[in-house]
């Protein structure tokens, strides 16, 4: 039994970035960041972002509605790029773009403050509801399906995990996000000891990408993916 778990967790738990859907991960959580497929991030009960534009009936969304955008204030504090933050306690480390739009700024800052959240409840195997305010319900439910599953199996999360971010689109809602995860020190524990975790492909790095958008009033992770067989 172990030697049959033990390889879906070495491809799944490189996913250590976000609600994720790793390509080609299955749908049984495994920790880290390992959720369900793709199709259930974008279900009915969690819209996917229409960038202000029309919807089928001609009516744009209230959310999607632009003549007073209001910043949303679920953000940590802001930036505008070039910083470094290093989060000890939750083994992460996170590289901004050079430079961030200023439309962007507090959507990065959720972003950041959205892997520091999952990270550290990865790590302490304790789900912490903050998480509810930062990403869609499909995602926090993910990452507490994913919790229950550590818990239930025994495993732990450890080392270091490096996040470089790239800004490849923005506006005023819609916020697209790009980068490299770097997870040479991530290690996962079980039973059986500690072991390195890599990609699909043996690798230690992946590329990732994020959707944050401010559809529901406010800025919230709507989508996160990692390609763990595609290294950075």
């Amino acid at each position: 039994m172990a030697h049959r778990l033990r390889m879906p967790l070495l491809a799944a738990a490189l996913c250590v970035l976000a609600a994720t859907s790793c390509s080609g991960n299955s749908a049984e959580p495994v920790g880290l960041d390992a959720t369900d497929p793709p199709s259930t991030v974008a279900d009915d009960s969690t819209p996917e972002p229409e960038h202000g534009e029309p919807t089928k009936g001609g009516e744009r969304t209230q959310s999607a509605d632009t003549t007073e955008t209001a910043p949303p204030d679920n953000a940590g504090e802001m930036s505008l790029g070039g910083q470094t933050h290093e989060f000890p306690e939750a083994g992460l480390t996170i590289v901004e773009p050079d430079e961030i739009p200023e439309e962007a700024a507090q959507a990065v800052a959720v972003y950041i403050e959205y892997l520091r959240e999952r990270r550290t409840a990865q790590r302490e195997v304790e789900f912490d509801e903050r998480i509810e305010d930062l990403a869609y319900p499909a995602l926090a439910e993910s990452l507490e399906s994913s919790i229950d599953y550590q818990a239930e199996n025994g495993l732990r999360y450890s080392g270091e995990l490096v996040v470089h971010l790239e800004v490849e689109h923005s506006d005023e809602i819609y916020v697209l996000l790009g980068g490299c995860l770097d997870g040479t020190d991530l290690t996962y524990i079980d039973d059986e000891g500690e072991h390195a975790i890599r990609g699909a492909q043996g690798n230690a790095t992946a590329v990732i990408s994020a959707t944050v958008d401010a559809q529901l009033g406010e800025w919230m992770v709507s989508d996160d993916l990692i390609e763990d067989d595609t290294p950075c």
